[in-house]
């Protein structure tokens, strides 16, 4: 049974509980249901122990999904982002949330530093796949490689003593598949009950095999705009 077919039997519960009938099933992109919101009400958001892990963190603003629950639940969570510029911002638009792990890495197979193609001032543009940038840039003159550290999730989990992981975000411009790979491959403690993932610049076949992977591991998959959901139930 796919994640989809999951959510309605939820809602159908919900409502027989509350003494409603759902006589038709609407169809949710049309009526703008937010399956995200459901899922991260399923694990309990307001749990004092919840843990989140993001990677590809950005500026903490721009089209963030978590940013609002942060700041509503006082999650706990690790953020990374390699950018040294865009650290800088992300830093700043968290400076009052102590409860937070800020991070200027990328997420590697191993500890070090690595090259990340990226274009001078951008927030958003930069991966460690240039052919998946030259695609989306119309100079590709413009397109430049800096150095930033690279660490694994072992040894953020041992710098910082995280033990938990309830909710994995990965926005990695074409890396996501690899990040989540490193994550239930021997990476954290235990597989995080909800994942969340860009999947748009991901090729065909690593769409297909991220899924597989998934699946393998007991996830739900539910596919919402750019980004696929991986729910745990």
């Amino acid at each position: 049974m796919n994640l989809s077919e999951r959510l309605k039997r939820m809602i159908n519960g919900f409502a027989r509980r509350r003494g409603y009938h759902i006589e038709r099933i609407v169809d949710y992109t049309d009526n703008q249901l937010d399956v995200f919101e459901l899922l991260i009400d399923q694990i309990n958001p307001k749990d004092p122990e919840f843990f989140f892990i993001q990677v590809g963190a950005n500026d903490g603003r721009t089209g963030d999904p978590i940013r609002k629950h942060i700041q509503n639940f006082q999650w706990r969570g690790l953020l990374l982002e390699p950018l040294p510029n865009v650290f800088t911002i992300l830093t700043d638009n968290y400076k009052d949330h102590p409860q937070v792990i800020l991070e200027n890495c990328a997420l590697a197979q191993q500890d070090g530093t690595l090259s990340i193609y990226t274009t001078p001032g951008s927030g958003q543009l930069a991966t460690f796949d240039r052919a998946a940038l030259e695609r989306r840039v119309r100079d590709r003159s413009e397109i430049i490689s800096i150095s930033v550290r690279a660490a694994t999730f072992q040894t953020l989990l041992n710098q910082h003593q995280i033990n938990r992981v309830d909710l994995l975000v990965v926005d990695t411009e074409g890396f996501d598949f690899e990040v989540i790979r490193m994550a239930l491959q021997n990476g954290l403690p235990t597989p995080p009950r909800l994942i969340r993932y860009e999947h748009l610049h991901l090729s065909t076949a690593d769409r297909n095999a991220c899924a597989e992977l998934l699946t393998r591991h007991n996830y739900l998959l539910h596919r919402e705009g750019v980004d696929t959901l991986a729910y745990r139930p």
